[in-house]
């Protein structure tokens, strides 16, 4: 008998990154004109690339080609510090603020009609700042790879359910006695 998968497999991080999905947007932005970084994929949406560094400006003695930010290299070297930020602006009202992590799917919510729930969908999928980039404008190699979409309704397909081990294998025996 092979064993079923435990229920939450799907919460479990995958072996390979996934693949942005097919029904996104695809956004490649080569970041020229320093932080912060505005990309503008639709009329009336804005997304905005931050990197919170307080009031010290420990990034101008580091070498502008230096990366500090990657979502290949898990050794940020931002120290410490919180996360570069994508703040996303529908209108001239903020819907959300969200870190970047990548290959990950992000629900932004939509609080301006809360009975709809959720107003964009993100996909990070890759980024990498150079500190050059925090203190001007220049190509020092910096770019944000994303996908967006909006989210107007739910959607119409679900995944079943994981079902239980217990109820496999009584499924199982009433299939032999029947």
């Amino acid at each position: 008998m092979t064993t079923p998968p435990i229920p939450i497999h799907h919460h479990l991080v995958p072996a390979t990154a996934p693949a942005m999905p097919p029904e996104f947007e695809r956004i490649d932005s080569s970041i020229l004109g320093g932080l912060p970084h505005t990309i503008s994929p639709a009329q009336g949406v804005r997304f905005i690339l931050t990197v919170p560094v307080g009031l010290a400006r420990w990034f101008n003695e580091v070498d502008p080609a230096a990366v500090i930010s990657s979502s290949t290299d898990f050794a940020d070297r931002l120290e410490g510090r919180a996360a570069p930020r994508l703040i996303v602006m529908g209108g001239r009202r903020l819907r959300g603020s969200v870190p970047l992590v990548a290959a990950t799917r992000t629900y932004v919510p939509n609080r301006a009609a809360r009975r709809t729930g959720v107003r964009f969908e993100l996909f990070i999928e890759s980024w990498e700042l150079h500190s050059g980039t925090l203190r001007s404008a220049g190509d020092y190699g910096s770019f944000l790879n994303l996908g967006w979409r909006r989210v107007g309704e739910a959607d119409l397909e679900f995944e079943a359910p994981p079902i239980h081990p217990a109820v496999v294998t009584r499924l199982e025996a009433e299939e032999v006695e029947g």
